[in-house]
């Protein structure tokens, strides 16, 4: 018999399948332990006794399949599981319908690539602590300003928000963006690139970019939207996009397009650099408790730095800013003889860091759980 119960791993599989329509097999470690996941997701592949541990009910069905090869292995419900939805919310049954044209699914790759994705970001979101499910979320509208999202960070896929903007993001067809992330006073274009480089037109997405301002002046009261958050698998993927972007037209690049750039791997660093950009006004919270006040820049020099202590000019990447990583790069390329620069990182950044930047950039490692109790993190086991 598998139970299921909110805060499991099966509860959580199942509530970002109801949203997504499929998972890949090779994301399973962002729903939680991979060896327990995997276990879970090779016995309901078959017929098996499934219990709700809140009202006790009780279904014998085949709830998943799993179809495909290598990377494109991916995992759906079965049409006899689908009832179990139910459990999870009133609603939930009725929106993986609605967003999965009736349990029916493409047979092309690139419809099975977009969704994985659309799956990975959702899954990401999920465990940082952001609202995700549509039935949990109010309705955006493009009618009037006014604050339609609370503070509570919130995650909007692409469907909803194209919808939205159906006119203005035909002209902008090529987009890659996944959603929009909503969080107390910001509001950012969420990209996935997994791990390949994305097909990026970069006038496209400048479009696209002002379309999402004008959706978050309309439901948040954000005057502009100048920060995305791109998810991808590893660091690896993080110096293949910085070394493309650097051949393509300067206006174009991710980097002229935003003004912040958040590289978030898909690891569980990730999840834990995610939620401290859920924090309100949370660059400040991070460079509070990282320097002393006489020591901070705040954006007054000439050029990309967060603090100079004692002669040594720092750039801080916990929050994996590759837009301000490459303007600190161009900026100190030819300070060989001086002055002095460094930048503070996670360990999981040092050896990307080593390779990107100039030899004589100092690299100084902070421990992410000192940095997260200072800024009073925990962890709460995400939002389902």
């Amino acid at each position: 018999m598998i139970v299921i119960r909110p805060g499991s791993h099966v509860h959580r599989l199942i509530t970002i399948l109801g949203v997504t329509g499929e998972f890949p097999t090779s994301a399973l470690h962002l729903i939680g332990n991979e060896r327990v996941v995997k276990a879970y997701v090779h016995a309901l592949n078959s017929i098996q006794l499934i219990r709700n541990d809140v009202t006790g009910e009780e279904i014998k069905c085949r709830l998943l399949t799993i179809s495909g090869k290598a990377a494109g292995k991916t995992i759906r419900f079965h049409r006899s599981g689908l009832p179990v939805l139910n459990w999870i919310h009133p609603n939930a049954l009725a929106v993986y319908l609605a967003a999965n044209y009736n349990h029916r699914f493409p047979g092309n790759e690139t419809t099975k690539e977009r969704n994985h994705r659309k799956a990975e970001a959702v899954a990401m979101c999920a465990r940082a602590g952001i609202e995700f499910r549509p039935y949990m979320l109010p309705k955006l509208q493009k009618t009037e300003m006014r604050k339609v999202v609370t503070d509570t960070p919130s995650y909007f896929g692409s469907k909803d928000i194209k919808q939205l903007a159906e006119y203005e993001l035909k002209k902008t067809a090529f987009t890659r963006l996944t959603g929009l992330l909503f969080s107390p006073g910001e509001v950012k274009v969420v990209y996935n690139v997994r791990n390949s480089l994305m097909k990026w037109n970069g006038k496209a997405e400048e479009k696209t970019r002002l379309t999402m301002t004008e959706i978050a002046q309309m439901n948040a009261r954000v005057e502009d939207v100048n920060n995305a958050v791109m998810f991808g698998r590893d660091y690896d993927i993080a110096m293949r996009l910085l070394e493309w972007n650097a051949t393509i037209k300067k206006q174009w690049r991710f980097d002229s397009v935003y003004r912040h750039v958040h590289f978030i791997p898909q690891t569980e660093l990730g999840i834990r650099q995610l939620r401290t950009l859920l924090l309100p006004n949370w660059r400040e919270q991070l460079l509070n408790a990282t320097f002393k006040d006489e020591s901070r820049s705040y954006d007054r020099g000439s050029f990309e730095y967060d603090a100079c202590v004692d002669g040594v000019y720092y750039l801080t990447l916990f929050d994996g800013d590759l837009a301000r990583l490459v303007r600190f790069r161009e900026a100190t390329k030819e300070f060989s003889k001086g002055p002095h620069t460094a930048v503070l990182c996670f360990k999981e950044q040092l050896q990307f860091l080593r390779e990107y930047l100039p030899k004589w950039v100092t690299i100084r490692i902070l421990d992410m759980g000192v940095l997260e109790e200072a800024l009073g993190i925990q962890d709460l086991g995400g939002v389902i």
